[in-house]
């Protein structure tokens, strides 16, 4: 939407499967110049990590490695940081990505956290990022 909150548009579309508010998309973060959005698609361990334009055009996944929960940032130089669950584990392991879903690397570091969100850095408000 606007800033004004003027032209509205829904970009993901969450399913109405059992339980509530596991099935569809779940939208994650926004590039680093706000031109492209990563969300979540499918429904338990059998998600995807998809991109799509403002716009909510060029809809594509990105990975095909069924688990991969969850964008959760998009850091400044372009690369995505996704969770990723294996079976039953409880936590998921974290990798991060570029936007085309290539050079997929581990984040040993983050292991058994909850969400990185918190201690990635963030850009000043007026910073363009």
């Amino acid at each position: 939407m606007n800033a004004d909150g003027s032209d509205q548009r829904q970009l993901t579309h969450p399913r109405l499967v059992r339980p509530a508010g596991s099935g569809g998309d779940l939208p994650g973060p926004w590039s680093p110049n706000g031109r492209r959005i990563a969300y979540s698609h499918g429904q338990f361990r059998g998600r995807e990590v998809w991109v799509m334009n403002r716009d909510g055009s060029g809809r594509h996944r990105v990975t095909h490695w069924h688990g991969a929960d969850g964008p959760v940032a998009w850091l400044p130089n372009g690369r995505i940081v996704f969770s990723h669950f294996r079976g039953d584990e409880p936590l998921p392991r974290f990798y991060w990505m570029r936007p085309d879903g290539t050079g997929i690397r581990s984040l040993p570091l983050l292991s058994g956290a909850g969400d990185p969100i918190d201690w990635l850095p963030h850009a000043a408000p007026d910073s363009g990022c």
